[in-house]
Formats: C-alpha cells, structure tokens, sequence
C-alpha cells in the first residue's frame, strides 16, 4: 500500500497492511484511535449518520485526501513529537481531538468507529437512539420514540430513564447542546442560525439551555474556541521557529 505526500491512510483494527514509501523521502506520522475514543467524539459531533449503514463499513482502509485544517493538525502534532514544549501535553490534546473530528467527517468515519455502536437492553433502545440522532432538528414525542423501539409508552419511559438515568426530553435536548457544540466551532456560523438548524423553540431558549448544560452562553463558546485556536497557532508558529 503506497501513500503519498498530503494524503492520510486511515486503516481499521485488525487489519494488517505493509506501508509503502514513494522515493522522495518525507514525514510519516501514525496514530492509534481506540473505538472508545471515535465513538466519543462521532456523539459529540451529533452522529447524525448510522455507521452501520455507510456504504463504506465494509471497507478496510480509506485515503483521505488532507484538507488545510487536517495539514495543519498533522503539521503541528509531527512538530510536537520531537519537542520538549512546557504545553506539549495540552497541544497534544487538542489538535488530536481536532484532527479525528476531521476524519469523522470523511470516508474515514465508519474505520475509526469500528462500527460497532453501543448496545442497550433492551435492544429496542437504540433504535430509538437512532431516531433521535437522525432528526435533532425537529420535536419528537415519548410515543413516537415508543413506536421506533417497538415498545408500549410506558415500558419504554422506563427502560429509557433505567438506562440513561434521564428523561426521554432531557436526553433531546442533552443530545441537541452537543451537537450545538459541534455547530459552533463551524466558521461564519452565528447562534441564531445553530438554534434555527436544531429546531429550538426560540433563540432565547437556546441561549437558557445551552449556558445551563456548557456553563456558558453560545457566544461566549465561541470565543473560547477563538481563543484556543489562537493559541495553538501561537504554539505552532514558536515551534517551528526554534
């Protein structure tokens, strides 16, 4: 299997592959992603795609072909391996975390799930877990997600809060802030047009339930994630410049 320059091979695992280098020498830098890991940040994401199925699961490996943001990610983590930097630790951390919600957003995202989601008892749950992933945007009932797990109303209220300890409505709208997050790091995306795409009553009521679950309003996530971008590029450019 040959890469080249500019292109990321993500491979599933436990599937061995011999790497085959082209004649111009360059960096190669490989990463270890744990299924926990992917499945992690796919829900913080909003997993709003099935894994299962991607008309790609049965695939072994992807070639994605790196986008600035991925280059810069990849740039940055190659610099930090060979540095000792008093916020390697930190930089680490979050270009990592950059870097797979990258990949999550490519061919690569069922490889790096490992395609296996979690499993519930009973298994009608994440049928219903499903549905709610799919359609974040628009308002559901306790007997609509009741149907999908093929279960009568109030057998599924129970299991649901026994499993997840919350309400049906509060998990929604758990699931809605998280993917509100992910909305937010998008560049030139305002507040009003993450609350209208997740199908919030109300910007107002956006704003109220977002800072209850983050701790902070929208507008001010949005500057943090400023800021630390800032920083890492900050961090980038001093160490390229040692």
């Amino acid at each position: 299997m040959t890469i080249h320059p500019g292109v990321s091979l993500v491979v599933r695992s436990g599937h061995a592959f011999s790497l085959i280098r082209p004649a111009s020498s360059f960096t190669v830098l490989g990463l270890a992603v744990g299924a926990e890991v992917g499945g992690y940040l796919a829900r913080q994401l909003s997993a709003d795609g099935d894994p299962e199925s991607d008309d790609s699961i049965g695939a072994t490996h992807a070639h994605i072909e790196n986008s600035p943001l991925l280059q810069a990610s990849l740039q940055t983590l190659t610099l930090l391996s060979g540095h000792e930097h008093p916020r390697r630790d930190d930089l680490l951390d979050l270009n990592v975390t950059q870097l797979l919600l990258h990949l999550l957003q490519t061919t690569a995202r069922p490889l790096l799930l490992q395609a296996n989601e979690p499993t519930f008892n009973p298994p009608g749950l994440a049928a219903a877990v499903r549905h709610v992933r799919r359609h974040l945007h628009r308002p559901f009932s306790v007997d609509e997600l009741a149907e999908q797990a093929c279960m009568s109303r109030s057998t599924f209220y129970r299991h649901f809060r026994t499993t997840f300890g919350v309400t049906p409505l509060q998990y929604i709208t758990r699931m809605r802030i998280e993917h509100a997050k992910a909305l937010l790091r998008e560049s030139g995306r305002t507040v009003t047009d993450v609350s209208l795409d997740l199908g919030f009553s109300s910007v107002s009521h956006f704003i109220d339930l977002f800072r209850r679950r983050v701790g902070r309003t929208p507008q001010a996530y949005q500057r943090s994630l400023r800021t630390s971008g800032k920083d890492s590029s900050r961090e980038r450019d001093s160490l390229e410049d040692d």
